[in-house]
């Protein structure tokens, strides 16, 4: 079922909803930390990449235009999102030009395969144009390399 979680922003756009709670809300606190006793380790060489990005965020999503909010069970690096996948191509995970900000629900919209129904798809193909001659992996995904 989709709606507003009660925990969310009034201004929080509706997702899916599980057990009356958006994905992020849907365990308590304590539960997250006991499943997850120790946050997400980022590899030493991604973390200036992540760090440079989050100090210049405008806390705005690209996509739906709304203020990033970042629940306190999740990293601020949720707000950077990767065009191409860092690891499925390693070879443009640390380009400057590979990312986007997103809000949490976007991000995990784009992850899922929805990019191509996403506003962000326009934003995507123009920053991976500028660095595709960089990508050494295959199997680009296709909507990315249309032209607009």
């Amino acid at each position: 079922m989709f709606g507003r979680c009660p925990k969310c922003p009034q201004d929080a756009r509706p997702v899916l909803l599980i057990g009356g709670y958006c994905s992020a809300h849907y365990l308590s606190p304590d539960d997250i930390i006991q499943r997850n006793p120790e946050p997400k380790k980022v590899k030493p060489n991604h973390k200036n990449w992540y760090d440079r990005h989050i100090a210049n965020s405008p806390g705005i999503c690209e996509n739906c235009n709304k203020k990033i909010y970042i629940p306190s069970s999740l990293s601020p690096r949720t707000q950077i999102a990767h065009i191409l996948p860092k690891s499925k191509f390693p070879s443009v995970a640390e380009n400057d030009d590979n990312f986007f900000y997103a809000c949490w629900q976007c991000h995990t919209d784009y992850d899922n395969g929805n990019a191509i129904l996403m506003p962000i798809k326009a934003i995507a193909r123009r920053r991976f144009r500028k660095f595709k001659h960089l990508v050494t992996e295959k199997n680009i995904p296709i909507w990315i390399t249309l032209e607009d």
